[in-house]
Protein backbone atom coordinates (compact mmCIF):
# COMPACT_ATOMS: atom_id res chain seq x y z
CA UNK A 1 0.00 0.00 0.00
CA UNK A 2 1.35 3.42 -0.97
CA UNK A 3 0.39 6.67 0.68
CA UNK A 4 1.35 10.03 -0.74
CA UNK A 5 2.95 12.72 1.42
CA UNK A 6 0.39 15.23 2.62
CA UNK A 7 0.80 18.96 2.89
CA UNK A 8 -1.33 19.54 5.94
CA UNK A 9 0.07 18.44 9.27
CA UNK A 10 -1.83 16.23 11.60
CA UNK A 11 -3.07 18.01 14.68
CA UNK A 12 -0.09 18.24 17.00
CA UNK A 13 0.66 19.24 20.52
CA UNK A 14 2.11 22.73 20.26
CA UNK A 15 2.99 22.88 23.91
CA UNK A 16 6.65 22.62 24.79
CA UNK A 17 5.83 21.18 28.19
CA UNK A 18 8.46 18.63 29.12
CA UNK A 19 7.35 15.08 29.68
CA UNK A 20 8.26 13.21 32.85
CA UNK A 21 10.02 9.88 32.93
CA UNK A 22 10.34 7.43 35.80
CA UNK A 23 13.81 6.92 37.21
CA UNK A 24 15.34 3.44 36.83
CA UNK A 25 14.32 2.50 40.38
CA UNK A 26 10.73 3.55 39.86
CA UNK A 27 10.79 5.70 42.98
CA UNK A 28 9.93 9.07 41.48
CA UNK A 29 9.79 10.96 38.23
CA UNK A 30 12.54 12.93 36.55
CA UNK A 31 11.53 15.73 34.21
CA UNK A 32 12.99 15.48 30.74
CA UNK A 33 14.24 18.63 28.94
CA UNK A 34 13.03 17.23 25.59
CA UNK A 35 9.93 19.06 24.24
CA UNK A 36 6.94 16.77 23.72
CA UNK A 37 5.83 18.19 20.39
CA UNK A 38 4.52 15.61 17.91
CA UNK A 39 4.24 15.91 14.15
CA UNK A 40 3.07 13.69 11.31
CA UNK A 41 5.83 11.90 9.46
CA UNK A 42 6.70 8.86 7.35
CA UNK A 43 9.45 6.53 8.52
CA UNK A 44 11.13 3.57 6.85
CA UNK A 45 14.28 1.61 7.43
CA UNK A 46 16.32 -1.56 7.43
CA UNK A 47 16.95 -3.93 10.34
CA UNK A 48 20.23 -5.88 10.16
CA UNK A 49 21.92 -8.58 12.23
CA UNK A 50 25.47 -8.60 13.59
CA UNK A 51 26.84 -9.60 10.17
CA UNK A 52 24.95 -6.79 8.39
CA UNK A 53 22.45 -9.22 6.86
CA UNK A 54 18.72 -8.37 6.76
CA UNK A 55 16.60 -9.51 9.70
CA UNK A 56 13.19 -10.75 8.56
CA UNK A 57 10.30 -11.01 11.00
CA UNK A 58 11.54 -8.36 13.43
CA UNK A 59 8.87 -6.35 15.26
CA UNK A 60 9.35 -2.63 14.66
CA UNK A 61 7.53 0.15 16.51
CA UNK A 62 7.26 3.88 15.93
CA UNK A 63 4.76 6.06 17.75
CA UNK A 64 1.60 4.00 18.17
CA UNK A 65 2.27 1.83 15.11
CA UNK A 66 3.82 -1.62 14.73
CA UNK A 67 5.23 -3.34 11.64
CA UNK A 68 7.08 -6.54 10.77
CA UNK A 69 10.20 -6.55 8.60
CA UNK A 70 10.11 -8.36 5.26
CA UNK A 71 12.77 -10.58 3.66
CA UNK A 72 14.90 -7.48 3.01
CA UNK A 73 14.74 -6.48 6.67
CA UNK A 74 12.64 -3.50 5.54
CA UNK A 75 9.74 -1.74 7.21
CA UNK A 76 7.64 1.31 6.32
CA UNK A 77 5.33 3.53 8.35
CA UNK A 78 3.58 5.60 5.69
CA UNK A 79 2.08 7.96 8.26
CA UNK A 80 2.88 8.14 11.95
CA UNK A 81 2.76 10.71 14.75
CA UNK A 82 6.13 11.05 16.46
CA UNK A 83 8.13 13.46 18.60
CA UNK A 84 9.57 16.07 16.27
CA UNK A 85 12.96 16.41 18.00
CA UNK A 86 13.24 12.88 19.39
CA UNK A 87 11.31 10.40 17.27
CA UNK A 88 11.96 6.78 18.21
CA UNK A 89 12.04 3.50 16.29
CA UNK A 90 12.53 0.24 18.20
CA UNK A 91 13.23 -3.20 16.75
CA UNK A 92 12.83 -6.51 18.56
CA UNK A 93 13.74 -10.04 17.51
CA UNK A 94 14.16 -13.15 19.64
CA UNK A 95 17.83 -13.71 20.42
CA UNK A 96 18.77 -10.02 20.16
CA UNK A 97 18.90 -6.99 22.42
CA UNK A 98 16.24 -4.43 21.53
CA UNK A 99 17.53 -1.99 18.92
CA UNK A 100 16.62 1.67 19.36
CA UNK A 101 17.11 4.64 17.06
CA UNK A 102 16.30 8.17 18.20
CA UNK A 103 16.33 10.90 15.56
CA UNK A 104 15.10 14.36 14.65
CA UNK A 105 12.37 14.60 12.01
CA UNK A 106 13.96 16.85 9.39
CA UNK A 107 10.68 17.80 7.68
CA UNK A 108 7.13 16.79 8.70
CA UNK A 109 5.37 14.39 6.32
CA UNK A 110 8.54 13.54 4.43
CA UNK A 111 9.93 10.02 4.33
CA UNK A 112 12.71 9.60 6.91
CA UNK A 113 15.18 6.69 6.78
CA UNK A 114 16.79 4.82 9.71
CA UNK A 115 19.04 1.78 9.93
CA UNK A 116 19.38 -0.43 13.01
CA UNK A 117 21.86 -3.25 13.52
CA UNK A 118 20.78 -5.63 16.27
CA UNK A 119 23.18 -7.00 18.88
CA UNK A 120 23.00 -10.75 19.54
CA UNK A 121 21.88 -11.59 23.06
CA UNK A 122 24.22 -14.36 24.21
CA UNK A 123 25.00 -15.71 27.66
CA UNK A 124 28.63 -15.00 28.57
CA UNK A 125 28.62 -16.66 31.98
CA UNK A 126 26.58 -18.12 34.83
CA UNK A 127 26.78 -17.49 38.59
CA UNK A 128 24.84 -18.54 41.68
CA UNK A 129 22.48 -15.82 42.88
CA UNK A 130 22.83 -16.93 46.50
CA UNK A 131 26.60 -16.46 46.64
CA UNK A 132 27.34 -14.03 43.79
CA UNK A 133 30.42 -14.39 41.63
CA UNK A 134 32.67 -12.88 38.98
CA UNK A 135 32.21 -13.29 35.22
CA UNK A 136 35.12 -12.45 32.92
CA UNK A 137 34.82 -12.03 29.16
CA UNK A 138 38.25 -11.37 27.66
CA UNK A 139 39.29 -8.14 29.44
CA UNK A 140 35.75 -7.27 30.58
CA UNK A 141 34.65 -8.23 34.08
CA UNK A 142 31.52 -8.11 36.25
CA UNK A 143 31.41 -8.98 39.97
CA UNK A 144 28.12 -9.76 41.73
CA UNK A 145 27.57 -9.95 45.49
CA UNK A 146 25.38 -12.45 47.33
CA UNK A 147 21.57 -12.22 47.03
CA UNK A 148 21.79 -9.27 44.66
CA UNK A 149 19.48 -10.63 41.97
CA UNK A 150 15.69 -10.29 42.26
CA UNK A 151 12.85 -11.99 40.45
CA UNK A 152 9.65 -10.47 39.09
CA UNK A 153 8.22 -10.52 42.64
CA UNK A 154 11.16 -8.33 43.83
CA UNK A 155 12.29 -11.11 46.15
CA UNK A 156 15.81 -12.57 46.12
CA UNK A 157 16.15 -15.10 43.31
CA UNK A 158 17.51 -18.54 44.25
CA UNK A 159 19.28 -20.36 41.47
CA UNK A 160 21.68 -19.95 38.58
CA UNK A 161 21.75 -16.62 36.76
CA UNK A 162 22.92 -16.05 33.18
CA UNK A 163 24.58 -12.77 32.23
CA UNK A 164 23.82 -11.55 28.72
CA UNK A 165 26.36 -9.00 27.49
CA UNK A 166 27.18 -7.31 24.19
CA UNK A 167 29.96 -4.74 23.70
CA UNK A 168 29.53 -1.72 21.43
CA UNK A 169 32.83 -0.34 20.14
CA UNK A 170 32.77 3.32 18.96
CA UNK A 171 35.72 2.55 16.67
CA UNK A 172 33.51 0.42 14.40
CA UNK A 173 32.53 1.78 11.01
CA UNK A 174 28.90 0.71 11.65
CA UNK A 175 28.84 2.13 15.18
CA UNK A 176 26.06 4.59 14.29
CA UNK A 177 23.76 1.72 13.32
CA UNK A 178 24.51 -0.33 16.45
CA UNK A 179 24.46 2.05 19.40
CA UNK A 180 21.05 2.96 20.88
CA UNK A 181 19.63 6.47 20.55
CA UNK A 182 21.61 9.16 18.76
CA UNK A 183 24.14 10.17 21.46
CA UNK A 184 21.96 12.94 22.84
CA UNK A 185 21.98 12.83 26.61
CA UNK A 186 20.65 14.45 29.78
CA UNK A 187 23.32 15.42 32.31
CA UNK A 188 23.11 15.54 36.10
CA UNK A 189 21.79 19.11 35.89
CA UNK A 190 18.91 17.81 33.74
CA UNK A 191 20.19 19.73 30.70
CA UNK A 192 20.29 18.33 27.20
CA UNK A 193 23.78 17.62 25.89
CA UNK A 194 25.53 14.94 23.81
CA UNK A 195 28.20 12.38 24.60
CA UNK A 196 31.38 10.87 23.17
CA UNK A 197 31.57 7.24 24.25
CA UNK A 198 34.65 5.33 25.39
CA UNK A 199 32.87 1.99 24.92
CA UNK A 200 29.34 0.72 25.56
CA UNK A 201 27.92 -2.42 27.16
CA UNK A 202 24.42 -3.87 26.81
CA UNK A 203 23.51 -5.97 29.86
CA UNK A 204 20.66 -8.25 30.93
CA UNK A 205 20.09 -11.04 33.45
CA UNK A 206 17.99 -14.18 32.99
CA UNK A 207 17.08 -17.21 35.04
CA UNK A 208 17.66 -20.79 33.91
CA UNK A 209 14.08 -20.84 32.60
CA UNK A 210 14.50 -17.61 30.62
CA UNK A 211 12.79 -15.28 33.11
CA UNK A 212 14.13 -11.73 33.01
CA UNK A 213 15.74 -10.82 36.34
CA UNK A 214 16.87 -7.51 37.83
CA UNK A 215 19.20 -6.17 40.51
CA UNK A 216 18.59 -5.12 44.09
CA UNK A 217 19.51 -1.43 43.78
CA UNK A 218 20.77 -1.29 47.37
CA UNK A 219 23.77 -3.33 46.16
CA UNK A 220 26.23 -2.65 43.34
CA UNK A 221 27.81 -4.69 40.55
CA UNK A 222 31.48 -3.86 39.97
CA UNK A 223 32.64 -3.74 36.35
CA UNK A 224 35.77 -3.37 34.26
CA UNK A 225 35.37 -2.26 30.64
CA UNK A 226 38.37 -2.03 28.24
CA UNK A 227 38.98 1.31 26.56
CA UNK A 228 38.99 1.06 22.72
CA UNK A 229 42.52 1.04 21.34
CA UNK A 230 42.41 4.35 19.44
CA UNK A 231 40.88 6.16 22.43
CA UNK A 232 43.30 5.03 25.14
CA UNK A 233 45.65 7.99 24.76
CA UNK A 234 42.89 10.56 25.16
CA UNK A 235 40.76 8.76 27.75
CA UNK A 236 40.48 10.93 30.91
CA UNK A 237 41.33 9.55 34.35
CA UNK A 238 37.66 9.87 35.34
CA UNK A 239 34.52 10.23 33.25
CA UNK A 240 30.77 10.32 33.94
CA UNK A 241 28.75 7.13 33.49
CA UNK A 242 25.57 7.25 31.40
CA UNK A 243 22.73 4.76 30.98
CA UNK A 244 20.30 4.56 28.08
CA UNK A 245 16.92 5.56 29.47
CA UNK A 246 13.96 3.46 28.37
CA UNK A 247 11.40 6.24 28.79
CA UNK A 248 13.04 9.17 26.97
CA UNK A 249 15.21 7.01 24.66
CA UNK A 250 18.23 9.24 25.27
CA UNK A 251 21.24 8.80 27.55
CA UNK A 252 21.18 10.01 31.17
CA UNK A 253 24.15 10.74 33.43
CA UNK A 254 24.30 8.32 36.34
CA UNK A 255 27.55 7.91 38.26
CA UNK A 256 31.20 7.91 37.21
CA UNK A 257 33.98 5.59 36.07
CA UNK A 258 37.71 5.62 36.85
CA UNK A 259 40.54 4.82 34.45
CA UNK A 260 42.46 1.80 35.72
CA UNK A 261 45.23 0.81 33.33
CA UNK A 262 43.63 0.39 29.90
CA UNK A 263 40.10 0.01 31.29
CA UNK A 264 37.37 1.96 33.03
CA UNK A 265 36.07 0.60 36.32
CA UNK A 266 32.99 1.50 38.32
CA UNK A 267 29.74 0.19 39.76
CA UNK A 268 26.19 -0.31 38.46
CA UNK A 269 22.93 -0.71 40.38
CA UNK A 270 20.72 -1.86 37.50
CA UNK A 271 21.22 -3.29 34.02
CA UNK A 272 20.51 -1.60 30.69
CA UNK A 273 23.04 -0.20 28.18
CA UNK A 274 25.84 1.80 29.82
CA UNK A 275 28.78 3.90 28.67
CA UNK A 276 31.61 5.92 30.22
CA UNK A 277 31.56 9.10 28.15
CA UNK A 278 32.43 12.78 27.97
CA UNK A 279 29.69 15.30 27.27
CA UNK A 280 29.81 18.32 24.97
CA UNK A 281 27.53 21.22 24.07
CA UNK A 282 25.67 21.06 20.76
CA UNK A 283 23.93 23.23 18.22
CA UNK A 284 21.16 22.22 15.84
CA UNK A 285 22.40 21.58 12.32
CA UNK A 286 20.70 21.21 8.95
CA UNK A 287 21.99 20.47 5.45
CA UNK A 288 20.49 19.40 2.10
CA UNK A 289 22.41 16.96 -0.11
CA UNK A 290 21.93 16.88 -3.89
CA UNK A 291 23.78 15.40 -6.84
CA UNK A 292 25.44 17.58 -9.47
CA UNK A 293 22.10 17.93 -11.32
CA UNK A 294 20.20 19.11 -8.26
CA UNK A 295 18.43 15.79 -7.57
CA UNK A 296 18.00 15.14 -3.81
CA UNK A 297 20.10 12.34 -2.28
CA UNK A 298 17.90 10.40 0.16
CA UNK A 299 18.94 7.77 2.72
CA UNK A 300 22.56 8.97 2.75
CA UNK A 301 24.60 8.52 5.94
CA UNK A 302 26.18 11.58 7.56
CA UNK A 303 28.68 11.56 10.40
CA UNK A 304 30.57 14.40 12.02
CA UNK A 305 34.10 13.71 13.23
CA UNK A 306 35.49 15.94 15.95
CA UNK A 307 38.58 15.98 18.11
CA UNK A 308 37.94 12.64 19.81
CA UNK A 309 35.68 10.75 17.46
CA UNK A 310 32.21 10.77 15.93
CA UNK A 311 29.86 12.71 18.19
CA UNK A 312 26.77 12.59 15.96
CA UNK A 313 25.21 10.69 13.05
CA UNK A 314 22.12 10.51 10.88
CA UNK A 315 20.50 9.89 7.49
CA UNK A 316 18.96 12.25 4.95
CA UNK A 317 15.22 12.12 4.28
CA UNK A 318 13.48 11.80 0.90
CA UNK A 319 14.40 15.41 0.04
CA UNK A 320 18.05 14.88 0.92
CA UNK A 321 17.67 16.85 4.15
CA UNK A 322 19.48 15.99 7.38
CA UNK A 323 18.56 17.63 10.68
CA UNK A 324 20.36 16.82 13.91
CA UNK A 325 22.92 18.04 16.41
CA UNK A 326 26.65 18.69 16.13
CA UNK A 327 29.26 19.81 18.65
CA UNK A 328 29.37 23.53 19.38
CA UNK A 329 32.45 25.69 18.68
CA UNK A 330 34.42 22.86 17.10
CA UNK A 331 35.84 22.40 13.62
CA UNK A 332 34.37 19.16 12.26
CA UNK A 333 34.81 16.84 9.33
CA UNK A 334 31.46 16.15 7.63
CA UNK A 335 31.62 12.66 6.11
CA UNK A 336 28.99 11.45 3.66
CA UNK A 337 28.70 7.68 3.09
CA UNK A 338 26.41 5.18 1.47
CA UNK A 339 24.63 2.41 3.38
CA UNK A 340 27.73 0.18 3.22
CA UNK A 341 29.95 2.73 5.00
CA UNK A 342 31.71 3.59 1.75
CA UNK A 343 32.85 7.22 1.92
CA UNK A 344 31.42 9.42 -0.84
CA UNK A 345 32.85 12.77 0.19
CA UNK A 346 34.18 14.64 3.21
CA UNK A 347 34.67 18.31 3.94
CA UNK A 348 35.59 20.59 6.82
CA UNK A 349 32.77 22.60 8.43
CA UNK A 350 32.43 24.89 11.42
CA UNK A 351 33.01 25.91 14.06
CA UNK A 352 29.41 26.99 14.77
CA UNK A 353 28.22 28.93 17.81
CA UNK A 354 24.50 28.81 17.01
CA UNK A 355 22.01 26.70 15.10
CA UNK A 356 23.11 26.47 11.47
CA UNK A 357 21.56 25.62 8.11
CA UNK A 358 24.41 24.84 5.73
CA UNK A 359 22.01 24.98 2.78
CA UNK A 360 22.46 22.85 -0.33
CA UNK A 361 25.63 20.81 -0.73
CA UNK A 362 26.09 19.15 -4.13
CA UNK A 363 28.03 15.90 -4.37
CA UNK A 364 29.27 13.55 -7.05
CA UNK A 365 28.03 10.13 -5.86
CA UNK A 366 30.08 7.04 -6.59
CA UNK A 367 29.08 6.31 -10.19
CA UNK A 368 29.44 2.53 -9.79
CA UNK A 369 26.76 2.60 -7.08
CA UNK A 370 24.51 5.46 -8.21
CA UNK A 371 21.20 5.13 -10.05
CA UNK A 372 19.46 8.23 -11.37
CA UNK A 373 15.92 8.07 -12.74
CA UNK A 374 14.06 10.88 -14.46
CA UNK A 375 11.32 11.29 -17.00
CA UNK A 376 7.83 12.48 -17.85
CA UNK A 377 4.62 11.20 -16.23
CA UNK A 378 1.45 11.37 -18.32
CA UNK A 379 -2.20 10.62 -17.59
CA UNK A 380 -4.83 8.69 -19.57
CA UNK A 381 -5.16 11.62 -21.98
CA UNK A 382 -1.40 11.58 -22.61
CA UNK A 383 -1.16 14.96 -20.90
CA UNK A 384 1.51 15.66 -18.24
CA UNK A 385 0.37 14.82 -14.71
CA UNK A 386 -0.02 18.03 -12.71
CA UNK A 387 -0.21 16.61 -9.18
CA UNK A 388 1.20 13.35 -7.93
CA UNK A 389 4.33 11.43 -7.10
CA UNK A 390 6.59 8.65 -8.36
CA UNK A 391 7.60 5.78 -6.07
CA UNK A 392 10.53 3.48 -6.77
CA UNK A 393 11.28 0.48 -4.54
CA UNK A 394 14.74 -1.11 -4.69
CA UNK A 395 16.15 -3.68 -2.24
CA UNK A 396 13.01 -3.29 -0.14
CA UNK A 397 13.54 0.47 0.34
CA UNK A 398 11.12 3.02 -1.08
CA UNK A 399 12.25 6.24 -2.79
CA UNK A 400 9.85 8.90 -3.95
CA UNK A 401 9.72 12.15 -5.87
CA UNK A 402 6.94 14.68 -6.37
CA UNK A 403 5.78 15.19 -9.94
CA UNK A 404 6.55 18.77 -10.96
CA UNK A 405 5.13 20.01 -14.27
CA UNK A 406 4.80 16.40 -15.40
CA UNK A 407 8.42 15.50 -14.53
CA UNK A 408 10.18 13.58 -11.77
CA UNK A 409 13.77 12.79 -10.72
CA UNK A 410 15.07 10.31 -8.14
CA UNK A 411 18.67 9.57 -7.11
CA UNK A 412 19.56 6.30 -5.37
CA UNK A 413 22.92 5.32 -3.89
CA UNK A 414 23.07 1.55 -3.44
CA UNK A 415 25.43 -0.65 -1.48
CA UNK A 416 25.77 -3.13 -4.30
CA UNK A 417 26.76 -2.77 -7.93
CA UNK A 418 24.91 -5.82 -9.29
CA UNK A 419 21.68 -5.87 -11.26
CA UNK A 420 18.46 -5.55 -9.30
CA UNK A 421 14.75 -5.08 -9.88
CA UNK A 422 13.24 -1.62 -9.56
CA UNK A 423 9.50 -1.40 -8.89
CA UNK A 424 7.90 1.80 -10.27
CA UNK A 425 4.57 3.37 -9.44
CA UNK A 426 3.43 6.79 -10.66
CA UNK A 427 0.30 8.20 -9.05
CA UNK A 428 -1.92 10.98 -10.39
CA UNK A 429 -3.63 12.39 -7.28
CA UNK A 430 -6.15 14.38 -9.34
CA UNK A 431 -7.61 11.17 -10.80
CA UNK A 432 -6.33 8.65 -8.24
CA UNK A 433 -4.92 6.54 -11.05
CA UNK A 434 -1.62 4.69 -11.30
CA UNK A 435 0.19 1.98 -13.23
CA UNK A 436 2.92 -0.15 -11.60
CA UNK A 437 5.84 -1.47 -13.63
CA UNK A 438 9.15 -3.27 -13.06
CA UNK A 439 12.52 -3.21 -14.76
CA UNK A 440 15.98 -4.66 -14.18
CA UNK A 441 18.50 -1.91 -13.46
CA UNK A 442 22.19 -1.48 -12.81
CA UNK A 443 23.87 1.72 -11.56
CA UNK A 444 23.63 4.38 -14.31
CA UNK A 445 21.42 7.24 -15.52
CA UNK A 446 17.96 6.22 -16.74
CA UNK A 447 15.34 8.25 -18.57
CA UNK A 448 12.09 6.41 -17.95
CA UNK A 449 8.72 7.89 -18.82
CA UNK A 450 5.79 6.64 -16.76
CA UNK A 451 2.02 6.39 -17.14
CA UNK A 452 -0.54 7.13 -14.42
CA UNK A 453 -3.72 5.69 -15.81
CA UNK A 454 -6.21 2.81 -15.75
CA UNK A 455 -5.60 1.34 -12.32
CA UNK A 456 -7.04 2.93 -9.20
CA UNK A 457 -4.43 3.55 -6.50
CA UNK A 458 -5.05 1.78 -3.19
CA UNK A 459 -4.67 5.09 -1.34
Amino acid sequence: MVILPVSILMACNKSTTNFNSPDPNGNNTVQSPIPDKKVSSAVQGIILDETNKPVAGATVKCGELTATTDANGSFLFAKVNANEVAAVVTAQKTGYFTGVRTFRIATPDKLQFVRIQLLPKKSVGVFDAATGGTITISNTQFTFVAQQVLGADNKPYAGKVSLFYAPINPERADYADIMPGDLRAINKNNSLTAIQSFGMMALELQSESGEKLHLDTSKSVSFKLPIPATLKSIAPDAVPLWHFEDSSRVWREDGSATKTGDSYTGTLKYFTTWTPALSFNTVNFRVTLQDANGTPLPNVSLSFKGGIGHPSFGYTNENGVFAGHISKNETLTLMVSNGCNTLIESRIIGPFQDSTNLGVVRLNPLTERYLHFSGVVTNCSKAPVKNGAVFITIDGVEYRSPITEGKYAIGIIRCNTDNTTAHFKAIDTDTNKSVPSDMTVTPKDYIKDLLACDLTSAE
